[in-house]
C-alpha cells in the first residue's frame, strides 16, 4: 500500500515538471518565432575571404594612386557653355605629358592655375601634347600589345579640382577596332560595373597604363598608350609649324539660319576673302559639317580643324547649302592674303587699331613689302621708326612718304615678344 503511494506522488511530480518545463519553453519560444523561416548564417571563412577581398583591391586603389599621382597633371577645359570637366593628362615622357579634348573644348590652366604649354594639338583624335616640367623617369608605365580581352578589374583615374582619385572598375570585355576615320586602333570596353567618364586615364592593377577614354557612355572608346606615346614623342611645336588658312569666317548656326539652311549641324560661313582658297568654292551662307571627314560643330572647332590643315594640302569640305547637300576641296593657304599685286607705294597690308595696344595686322598682300619683311596676319604692330602708331594708316603713310632704298622699321608683339622688322622701299 505504501509502494502504491510513493509511486503516484512520483507520477504526479514527473507529471508536474513537465507541465512547468513546458510552459517555460512557451515563454522562451513563442509561437511566432517558430513560424518565420530560419537563414542559415555564412560560413565564417567566407566572410573573411570577401572582407579579405575589398580590403587588398582597396589598398591596390590606395597604392596606385599614390604612385600613378605624381606623374599626372589635372587639366581645366572651357567649351563655348563655360567651364569644362577637368581631365587626366598622364606624363608619357620625360616632360611631356598627353590629354584629350572634345571637339568644343580648349585648354585652360591646370589645377593650380598654371597655364600650360601647348605643343600640339591633332583635332581628329582630340589628342593634345602638353610641356610639363622635366623628370627622371618620370613617365608613366604602359601595357604593351594588345589588351586582354577580360573580364577583369582595371583602376580608372579620374580628374577632380583637388587631384586624381582612382577607383577600380569591373570590365566585362574589351573589343579592338580600326577607327574608320583615321584608320587607328582603339579599343571599347562593355559590361562595365560603373560608368567612366571622358578624359579617364585607365590602368592595370598593375600599374601599367591603358589609354584614355575619348567617348564615354554605354560602350567608352579608349585611345591605347602605345598610341598616345607616339604622339607625345613625335609631337612638333606648333609656334614652328606653318599653319593652313581657308580664307573664311565662320559663325554658329542661329535659329533663322538654321530653319533657312535647313540643318541644325555645323558652322555658318560669313565672309569669304575675295582672293582666298575658298573664292569660287564656298559662299557666304554655306553650312560647313565637316573637314576631312571630322564632323564641326563650333566656331572653336572649325578653327582648329584649319590650323590644323597644311599649306597647300587638299582640304574637303561637306555641308548644305541652301538646303541642298555640299561637297567642295581646295587648297588650304599659308595664311597671306593673295591680293592684286601692290603699287610701289602701297605696304601690302591691312591693319586695324586697337585702342591703346596698336594696330592688328588683319591681312598680308602676297608679293608685298609687308610679307618680304616678315609681317604676318595677328601681328600686334606696337611701333613705327621707334614712335607709336596713330592710327591703322600710319604705316601707309610713313612708306609713302619713305624713298626707294629706304625702310621703315616695324615693331611688332608675336606670341608674346617683340621683334623688328624693316619694311623696305622698292
Amino acid at each position: 500500500m505504501r509502494g502504491g503511494r510513493e509511486t503516484h506522488l512520483l507520477l504526479v511530480t514527473i507529471a508536474v515538471s513537465v507541465g512547468v518545463l513546458l510552459l517555460l519553453a512557451r515563454f522562451r519560444f513563442p509561437d511566432e518565432v517558430a513560424s518565420q523561416p530560419v537563414e542559415s548564417a555564412a560560413a565564417p571563412f567566407e566572410r573573411l575571404a570577401a572582407r579579405a577581398t575589398y580590403d587588398e583591391l582597396a589598398s591596390i586603389m590606395a597604392d596606385l594612386e599614390r604612385r600613378i599621382g605624381p606623374r599626372v597633371t589635372i587639366l581645366r577645359t572651357h567649351s563655348p557653355d563655360g567651364p569644362g570637366p577637368p581631365v587626366v593628362a598622364p606624363r608619357l615622357t620625360g616632360n611631356r605629358a598627353v590629354a584629350l579634348l572634345g571637339p568644343d573644348e580648349e585648354l585652360g590652366g591646370t589645377a593650380g592655375g598654371d597655364r600650360p604649354e601647348l605643343i600640339t594639338r591633332e583635332p581628329a583624335q582630340g589628342v593634345i601634347v602638353i610641356a610639363v616640367p622635366a623628370m627622371d623617369d618620370g613617365a608613366v608605365p604602359i601595357r604593351q600589345g594588345v589588351t586582354r580581352a577580360g573580364p577583369r578589374y582595371i583602376g580608372v583615374m579620374e580628374a577632380t579640382p583637388q587631384g586624381p582619385v582612382v577607383r577600380p572598375v569591373y570590365v566585362g570585355r574589351i573589343d579592338a577596332f580600326l577607327d574608320p576615320r583615321t584608320g587607328a586602333q582603339l579599343f571599347s570596353l562593355a559590361a562595365l560595373q560603373h560608368a567612366v567618364p571622358r578624359g579617364a586615364a585607365l590602368f592595370t592593377l598593375e600599374g601599367l597604363f591603358i589609354g584614355l577614354v575619348r567617348d564615354a557612355g554605354v560602350n567608352p572608346v579608349v585611345v591605347p598608350a602605345e598610341n598616345l606615346r607616339a604622339a607625345a614623342a613625335g609631337a612638333q611645336p606648333d609656334a614652328g609649324k606653318q599653319r593652313g588658312e581657308l580664307g573664311i569666317e565662320v559663325d554658329a548656326l542661329g535659329g533663322g539660319v538654321a530653319r533657312a539652311t535647313r540643318t541644325d549641324r555645323g558652322v555658318v560661313v560669313v565672309h569669304v576673302a575675295p582672293f582666298g582658297p575658298a573664292a569660287g568654292v564656298l559662299q557666304s551662307g554655306d553650312v560647313i559639317q565637316t573637314i576631312d571627314g571630322t564632323p564641326v560643330s563650333s566656331v572653336a572647332g572649325f578653327e582648329e580643324l584649319e590650323r590644323s590643315r597644311t599649306p597647300t594640302a587638299e582640304v574637303a569640305i561637306t555641308g548644305v547649302r541652301r538646303g541642298s547637300p555640299l561637297e567642295v576641296t581646295m587648297r588650304a593657304g599659308d595664311g597671306s592674303t593673295p591680293l592684286p599685286p601692290s603699287s610701289v607705294n602701297d605696304p601690302g597690308y591691312a591693319g586695324l587699331s586697337v585702342p591703346g595696344a596698336g594696330v592688328e595686322v588683319v591681312s598680308v598682300v602676297s608679293g608685298g613689302a609687308a610679307a618680304a619683311a616678315g609681317l604676318r596676319r595677328g601681328d600686334l604692330i606696337v611701333a613705327l621708326d621707334g614712335e607709336a602708331p596713330r592710327d591703322a594708316t600710319d604705316l601707309d603713310r610713313r612708306f609713302r612718304a619713305a624713298t626707294s632704298g629706304r625702310a621703315v622699321l616695324v615693331t611688332v608683339q608675336r606670341d608674346g615678344r617683340h621683334r623688328v622688322l624693316a619694311l623696305e622701299k622698292p
